[in-house]
């Protein structure tokens, strides 16, 4: 009751269906725009972070965390050597200890940001003339660990959308000392992009190769609904103009 478990994947899922659900208040409670588009937001941050995880699970952190932890591995590994012959030299710590201390550290350490990550994961993010045939753009088997941090093919009218809603989203949780209002018009066909997004996620595999099945199921359901809602306000919205 008073502990709440929390990791990309089911941080990802869990916004993702709080957005759907705010969503449907919007036209009778206005203040539920601003949830709906800072758990949309989540979403995109934490399926972004879980793409990035990589199979050391380090992706989505800055390179000098990445560097750290690289270091922390090969010491890991020269500390079991050296403890399987020296069993009882207390100059070699536990490994469990060791571990601990480094997932202490980790939840320490800043990630990239969201629109740095954003960049990263794109297509259409990499040099012009760069090899779309190497080996992190060839189609991958689902889940495999070739697809860990795979680039995808994130269109420009997804990066304008993520882009303007973080904007949006920072602009609404760090409170500043003016009253202000907001053009509401544009957000759902921005929201239609966030669902194109996180759908690309979801077929890419890599970043909720944990799920269950039910959670996969749950999601897909999400993103469809996502999708389904912010298409009928758009609707409306072109409908008014």
């Amino acid at each position: 009751m008073f502990e709440y478990e929390i990791s990309p994947e089911s941080g990802a899922l869990q916004a993702l269906e709080e957005c759907v659900s705010q969503l449907a208040r919007v036209e009778t409670e206005p203040v539920a725009w601003r949830w709906a588009i800072t758990s949309a937001c989540d979403a995109v941050n934490a399926a972004l972070v879980a793409h990035h995880t990589g199979t050391r699970g380090i992706g989505a952190y800055g390179n000098a965390a990445k560097h750290a932890e690289l270091q922390d591995r090969l010491s890991d590994l020269h500390v079991a050597a050296r403890a399987s012959e020296q069993q009882d030299d207390p100059a070699f710590p536990e490994r469990e200890e060791t571990k601990l201390v480094r997932e202490e550290l980790k939840l320490s350490m800043r990630v990239h940001s969201l629109l740095d990550m954003l960049t990263s994961v794109a297509l259409h993010s990499e040099p012009e003339g760069a090899d779309h045939d190497g080996p992190r753009t060839r189609k991958r088997e689902a889940g495999s660990f070739d697809t860990a941090g795979a680039k995808v093919d994130v269109s420009p009218e997804m990066t304008e959308a993520i882009t303007y809603l973080q904007s949006l989203r920072n602009n609404l949780v760090h409170v500043k000392p003016i009253s202000w209002s907001i053009d509401m018009r544009g957000i759902p066909a921005r929201l239609m992009e966030v669902a194109k997004f996180l759908s690309l996620m979801d077929v890419s595999s890599w970043a909720f190769r944990h799920y269950s099945p039910a959670e996969r199921k749950r999601f897909g359901i999400a993103v469809r609904e996502l999708l389904a809602s912010a298409s009928a306000l758009d609707r409306r919205v072109q409908a008014t103009e």
